[in-house]
C-alpha cells in the first residue's frame, strides 16, 4: 500500500511527470533470530517520461528516495535510512471520462539500482529485492 502525488506536463503524445511516492511500511521476520522483525518504509520522488497511443501509456521511471528500516524484538533496536535508487518501466491504460478528467489503471517494475541491506551483527538479514512491482489505479486531471 502507497500513495503518490503526480504533477507534469502533457503534449500529445508524449507527457513528462514528477511523483512523490511514499510506501507504508512492511515488516518481516529476520532469521534465525526468533521475534526479530525489520519494519521498512519507503519516502521518494519519480522522473516520470511517458509516450501516449490512443488509451495506452507507456513510460520509464527513475526513483530516488530514503529508505527508513527499524528493527525490533533485537537486543539492540536501531533505526536507519539509507538512499534508494531504482530504475524500471510502466504500462498503463487510460480512459478520458470528460476533457479534463480521465482514469487510469497501471502495472509498473522498477530494479534497484542501489541495494539497500540490513545487518545484524554484521550479517545481513535483509535486503531490497532486485526488482519489485507494482499495480494501481488513478484519477487523473488535466488542465
Amino acid at each position: 500500500f502507497g500513495l503518490r502525488f503526480s504533477a507534469g506536463a502533457r503534449l500529445i503524445p508524449f507527457s513528462i511527470a514528477a511523483e512523490l511516492r511514499w510506501d507504508a511500511p512492511i515488516s518481516a521476520g529476520v532469521e534465525p533470530v526468533p521475534g526479530a522483525r525489520i519494519a521498512t518504509t519507503l519516502l521518494g520522488g519519480s522522473l516520470v517520461p511517458c509516450g501516449h497511443i490512443s488509451y495506452f501509456v507507456g513510460c520509464a521511471l527513475v526513483t530516488a528516495g530514503r529508505m527508513s528500516g527499524e528493527s525490533t524484538g533485537v537486543s539492540v533496536q536501531k533505526k536507519d535510512d539509507s538512499a534508494y535508487v531504482g530504475a524500471g518501466g510502466r504500462a498503463a491504460f487510460e480512459l478520458r471520462f470528460t476533457e479534463n478528467l480521465a482514469g487510469r489503471v497501471f502495472v509498473e517494475g522498477l530494479a534497484s539500482i542501489r541495494n539497500v541491506q540490513s545487518l545484524l551483527d554484521r550479517a545481513e538479514v535483509w535486503h531490497t529485492t532486485p526488482v519489485t512491482g507494482a499495480a494501481g489505479a488513478a484519477f487523473v486531471t488535466l488542465f
